[in-house]
């Protein structure tokens, strides 16, 4: 940050050191007068400021007209490190859990700053980015709670946002069914999911929300270990059949996935065919 916001130079690799070098000597000066803290962890080193220091600079800011734009900057950092941590895998059970609160408060401010000031784009990142980190903390029901506090701002706001809608929707329908939430409002998640998928004819989505509602079968006691899934949609299009199967190797990884080609109601006489053979081939093998 320092760096970018240094007096521009010739440009070179030369000044671009420079540059470096007396940003990195600033920063020396701020951390040992104390106006700035660093935190260590297992991923990169965070530069925090002090609870008084922060407070002050966010007054300062707020009189030049210029919070808004330090707020917009910091959550974008966040997000980028929350990816990060989930990439390297440092948001795990057994972690300093002192670093992650840290990065919790930080999440808070941040939702809250970019939801109240409708800067939706940079909320839904910052949900989808930190779904681990939540669960981490063991805070699922308060990162459910915010999920909805964004998906009504974001419903209640005067344009359209129907791709926001739908990213919020999985976010929710996900923690739902990993959580193991109530089955009927986790069904109509990933129902209301597929639906927006369908709308914006995101068939990402949409593969997500088919998944999705067979997870919701599975966690009901049903035999996935063989998966039909038809109609014309997936039929005309393989990408989607392909997607979908992507999508259930996270959800069930042993299952078999068939694509049914035929009309449902032949389909359906088809797969009671079969059934029936399979039945009469156990009973012959078992003396019957």
């Amino acid at each position: 940050m320092l760096v970018q916001t240094a007096p521009p130079g010739d440009g070179s690799s030369a000044d671009v050191a420079r540059t470096r070098a007396r940003c990195e000597a600033h920063l020396d000066d701020l951390l040992g007068a104390g106006l700035v803290e660093r935190i260590e962890g297992k991923g990169a080193a965070v530069l925090r400021l002090p609870g008084p220091v922060r407070l002050f600079a966010s007054d300062a800011l707020a009189q030049r007209n210029e919070l808004g734009r330090a707020a917009a900057a910091h959550a974008r950092s966040l997000v980028a490190r929350l990816a990060t941590d989930l990439q390297f895998g440092i948001c795990v059970a057994g972690d300093d859990r002192g670093g992650i609160e840290l990065e919790l408060d930080e999440l808070r401010a941040a939702l809250k700053w970019s939801v109240f000031n409708d800067r939706f784009e940079i909320g839904i990142a910052l949900i989808e980015a930190s779904a681990s980190l939540w669960r981490v903390l063991s805070l699922a029901t308060e990162y459910v709670r915010m999920i909805r506090i964004v998906l009504t701002r974001v419903s209640a706001s005067a344009s359209l946002r129907t791709r926001e809608e739908m990213r919020l929707w999985k976010a929710l329908a996900n923690e739902l069914l990993l959580t193991q939430g109530p089955r009927q409002e986790t069904t109509a998640a990933w129902r209301k999911l597929y639906e927006l998928a369908s709308a914006c004819s995101d068939d990402v989505y949409r593969r997500h929300a088919l998944a999705g509602l067979i997870g919701v079968l599975i966690s009901r006691g049903a035999d996935a270990s063989h998966v039909v899934i038809g109609g014309g949609v997936v039929v005309e299009q393989p990408l989607l059949f392909d997607a979908f199967v992507a999508a259930m190797s996270k959800v069930s990884p042993a299952s078999e996935i068939t694509l049914l080609r035929a009309p449902p109601v032949n389909g359906a006489l088809a797969i009671a065919e079969r059934l029936r053979a399979e039945i009469r081939e156990m009973e012959k093998f078992n003396g019957k």
